[in-house]
């Protein structure tokens, strides 16, 4: 009995040990635990920060890149928003289909429409065709076999004006050159930050009509705002309207891009209104140039200042008749945009 005791002390003795190594262990791991919870935190903290910085820096490239294709005669067509989907609802179950009857016409009166079924709705039975609604679908349709001739009429009309009025099929044919612009002098009456683009300008300008127009720019990066206030410049005025970032421009101010971008003056003397042509192109500018024909893109290569900062197509300079030639402060043989 003696030699038992030693031991069973001895047992219990490391088993309190073991207790204690255990307790240690879980001390140990549950200070691990912490620790990694804390730094998981602190690094998801971390690459939320670095994602909105990297959100930001895409938005600010962006606007950048639109403010480019701006000044470089781009048009920006805003994206469409999601589309909504309807719910679509479950469909009306009849507990007895309903029979459709047809009624007998006359083998001279218009056939008539059959109704469309839609989903959710049960089918509707035919009323009776009685004489007078009979003689009121002859007259009906008489009446949109005429009214469909008159807006053949007025589209075949409308086309034509789209293009250049009567001779639209012949302005469509005609050479493209500048001929084909509608340049004018025009006077900034206004001008300030466009309030959803920090690229681009919004500026009222007096071309001699009876409105002003809202014609943006992507100048911002080369000229401060007041800079524009009141200037007398070149304006393309036949560009279909592009919408960008909410606000319609109506035009295209011209400028020369090299190192830096300087817009194109007109001769002293030159009053809103007064077309800009080139002599050696004459020719009747159209209503408005058709986007899918890329008469400007076309023109581009051929648009630049000489060696004496006139402006110029083909080498020939832009002209106001009576008046004298554009040119360009400082810029020699740049592109004209």
């Amino acid at each position: 009995m003696s030699e038992v005791v030693p031991e069973l002390a001895m047992a219990e003795s490391r088993a309190q040990l073991a207790d204690n190594a255990i307790e240690q262990l879980q001390f140990h791991l549950d200070f691990l635990k912490s620790r990694a919870k804390g730094a998981e935190t602190e690094e998801i903290r971390q690459l939320t920060c670095e994602n909105d910085q990297l959100r930001l820096k895409v938005r600010q490239l962006t606007q950048d890149l639109e403010a480019l294709e701006v000044a470089n005669g781009a048009t920006l067509v805003p994206l469409p928003g999601p589309v909504k989907t309807p719910a679509i609802t479950s469909a009306l179950v009849s507990p007895s289909p309903l029979k459709t009857v047809h009624p007998v016409e006359d083998a001279g009166a218009p056939p008539a429409k059959k109704p469309k079924m839609e989903a959710g709705k049960p089918a509707e039975v035919s009323p009776l065709v009685t004489p007078e609604k009979k003689k009121e679908r002859a007259a009906a349709a008489e009446k949109d076999a005429k009214g469909g001739d008159s807006k053949k009429k007025k589209k075949a009309e409308a086309s034509g004006g789209a293009s250049g009025g009567k001779g639209g099929k012949q302005q469509e044919a005609a050479p493209v050159d500048f001929s084909r612009l509608d340049v004018r002098v025009g006077k900034i009456i206004a001008a300030k930050k466009h309030p959803e683009a920090d690229g681009l300008y919004v500026e009222e300008v007096d071309l001699g009509e009876e409105k002003t127009r809202t014609i943006c720019s992507g100048l911002v990066p080369f000229m401060p705002v007041e800079a524009l206030q009141n200037r007398i410049a070149l304006f393309c005025c036949n560009l279909k309207t592009a919408m960008l970032r909410g606000i319609p421009s109506q035009g295209m101010i011209l400028c020369a891009e090299g190192k830096t971008c300087e817009i194109i003056a007109p001769p002293a003397g030159a009053q809103p209104g007064d077309r800009v042509t080139v002599p050696a192109f004459p020719g009747t500018p159209d209503a408005q140039l058709n986007p899918k024909r890329k008469i400007v893109e076309k023109l581009k290569p051929d648009l630049r200042t000489n060696d004496e900062c006139i402006a110029c197509y083909k080498g020939s300079p832009f002209t106001i008749e009576g008046k004298g030639i554009c040119k360009v402060e400082t810029l020699a043989n740049c592109q004209i945009k």
